[in-house]
């Protein structure tokens, strides 16, 4: 499969827009913003648009996905006020 983007930097840009306009919408329509990454994954992935082809760069961010996904869950939690 040839490469959609000339090189690594432009699909990042790409993915990084694609996430937020999706993020974007899926705020507006009260989903979860994990919900809206997991669809963009989906959507730029192999299975659909096929556009992330580098794949060096996936393995090596593959160990801290996990990482990056309880962010994006602890960021979305109410802050606690100690009212108990």
């Amino acid at each position: 499969m040839t490469p959609v983007f000339s090189d690594v930097f432009t699909e990042m840009a790409v993915l990084l827009m694609v996430a937020a306009v999706i993020g974007a919408i899926g705020v507006r329509l009260r989903q979860p913003l994990i919900v809206a990454f997991i669809a963009v994954g989906i959507l730029v992935g192999p299975a659909v648009l096929g556009w992330v082809s580098a794949n060096d760069q996936v393995d090596f961010a593959r160990p801290s996905s996990p990482l990056v996904v309880a962010a994006a869950l602890n960021a979305q939690q109410p802050a606690q006020h100690g009212h108990e």
